[in-house]
């Protein structure tokens, strides 16, 4: 897929709301690229200036690529509750990272020490699932938090769960891959 046209509608999904309130639509775009309209798990990345602003996606596509892509640009941007929302004075230093997703795989492993080779050796995205809430990692977290323990213990906090979460016989862990695109 061209990746210029989903970063156009990433930026311009910012723009709009920005000046409006309201989230654009693109469905017309799909009669040029109508892969646009197939379901896969996206998350979008802002920065300003280097500095992280905004992350937010679904694992899974629940509806048209395009259309995950406008909402996640929108709440990424003005509605991630780590962060003041995108001023208009911020537009021109704004870096969008676009990631795609493969489907979530279960990672069996048999104890806490293949669990950490496993994850160490693949460094891909990582879902923790328990009682009916996840928390995730895009794999280029990994860049930040290059230890398994580590890794875990952050995905476990960010998700509000025990530092140790993924040692009750419960938890369930998944990978994913991503196909991460940067704006030039």
């Amino acid at each position: 897929m061209d990746s210029t046209i989903l970063f156009k509608i990433a930026r311009e999904s910012i723009k709009i709301y920005l000046i409006s309130g309201k989230k654009a639509d693109f469905t017309e775009v799909t009669k040029v690229y109508p892969q646009l309209l197939q379901k896969q798990g996206s998350f979008v990345t802002v920065y300003v200036e280097g500095n992280l602003r905004g992350c937010i996606g679904k694992i899974e596509g629940d509806g048209p690529l395009y259309k995950d892509i406008t909402d996640n640009a929108v709440d990424a941007a003005f509605f991630d509750t780590r962060f003041m929302p995108i001023r208009s004075e911020e537009i021109p230093k704004l870096h969008i990272e676009i990631s795609l997703l493969e489907k979530p795989k279960r990672l069996d492993y048999s104890d806490e020490d293949d669990l950490f080779t496993k994850l160490s050796a693949k460094k891909e995205g990582v879902l923790l699932q328990f009682m009916g809430r996840r928390s995730t990692f895009l794999p280029q977290v990994w860049e930040k938090i290059p230890t398994a323990q580590n890794f875990l213990k952050e995905l476990s906090y960010k998700g509000g769960f025990p530092k140790d979460i993924w040692k009750e016989k419960d938890c369930q862990i998944f990978t994913y891959s991503a196909s991460v695109l940067k704006e030039d």
